[in-house]
């Protein structure tokens, strides 16, 4: 397996009594260490630019996000801003407006705030997303249109899907789509020629269109007569045209391909290789230049069986070999740089 970085993160062990969480940081596949340990407790999830890797810290409360240099093993924590949202639980950045963005989960607030010489900056929009029908507001996760001039939320508990337009780091809300009460929107995909959605309750992907925000298909990601409980995740597309989404309680991963005007078929039912998929996310499938490189695989972190793997992928999409697993405490997230 080539050398290759791993961006880690995770809720740590119900048993550690000092409440550390030291999963947060660099692993390195190549000789399977972490080169680098943040050991800050409670980050959840992380994303990162060229020269930067940030934290969200899952807080109930007020929310932390963190700012790391992305310098191999020298890897620094460089700056820290609270926000006053709860439960921080999805960061995004954008490099063409240099903003970092997030979803509080526990209250609903979305913000964005200005990144400047490794520092963070003036917090450029802070918005509550309230409903005078609903009690509760659930900001889970914030997507950028590819252009980046677009931000995308799911609020899971409204069943909505904000869109807010970008102007000096500032964001202003435009319109929103509506679904049908109880899908529980969790994530989002844009492909700038639709927008997939995944459900936590009703276990469906759903396609909108990018002009008018209109439902324009759906499809469900669990195995035929499967009848227990499960709850979406997460999903992610291939260059190949195959989406992935991930299913906690069915534990598989459902396939789909994609089709030339965006529709998507069931493919493939495969098992995630462990319990509780919370995380997928594709590594390779295409180069720097955009072009296909051989060999891609899809990176899984199972979160009740505490491990990471990677699995090849077979030509028709399925998962392959497990060809790497990596086991710790409470792991959430994992992407790659």
């Amino acid at each position: 397996m080539k050398i290759m970085h791993l961006l880690i993160s995770g809720y740590g062990s119900k048993d550690q009594a000092s409440g550390r969480n030291d999963t947060a940081g660099i692993f390195d596949t190549c000789n399977e260490k972490f080169i680098f340990k943040s050991g800050i407790s409670g980050i959840s999830f992380m994303c990162s630019s060229d020269k930067y890797f940030f934290g969200a810290g899952e807080h109930g409360g007020s929310g932390l996000v963190y700012m790391f240099s992305k310098d191999g093993s020298d890897s620094l924590l460089l700056d820290t801003l609270e926000i006053t949202g709860g439960g921080l639980c999805h960061i995004a950045y954008s490099c063409k407006h240099n903003i970092l963005t997030g979803a509080c989960y526990e209250n609903g607030d979305v913000f964005s705030v200005a990144i400047n010489d490794d520092k963070f900056g003036e917090i450029c929009s802070y918005i509550p997303q309230r409903d005078e029908k609903e009690e509760v507001s659930r900001a889970h996760c914030v997507v950028f249109s590819p252009d980046e001039n677009y931000l995308y939320v799911a609020n899971i508990a409204f069943d909505r899907i904000y869109e807010y337009e970008i102007e000096n780091g500032r964001l202003k809300e435009t319109r929103y789509a509506q679904l049908d009460k109880g899908v529980g929107p969790r994530h989002l995909l844009h492909t700038g020629k639709e927008i997939y959605v995944i459900t936590e309750y009703s276990n469906e992907i759903i396609t909108l269109c990018p002009d008018d925000l209109k439902v324009i298909n759906r499809i469900d990601t669990l195995p035929d007569g499967y009848t227990e409980k499960s709850y979406c995740s997460t999903l992610c597309l291939s260059s190949a045209g195959y989406l992935y989404a991930a299913n906690r309680g069915s534990n598989t991963i459902a396939v789909f391909k994609r089709n030339d005007n965006g529709d998507l078929t069931k493919k493939h039912d495969c098992s995630c290789l462990g319990d509780w998929p919370r995380h997928i996310a594709l590594i390779g499938g295409t180069d720097d230049t955009g072009k296909d490189c051989d060999d891609p695989k899809l990176l899984i972190t199972n979160q009740n069986s505490n491990q990471m793997v990677i699995c090849s992928l077979n030509p028709n999409g399925s998962l392959g070999e497990k060809v790497f697993d990596l086991s710790f405490d409470g792991v959430s997230y994992t992407d790659h740089f």
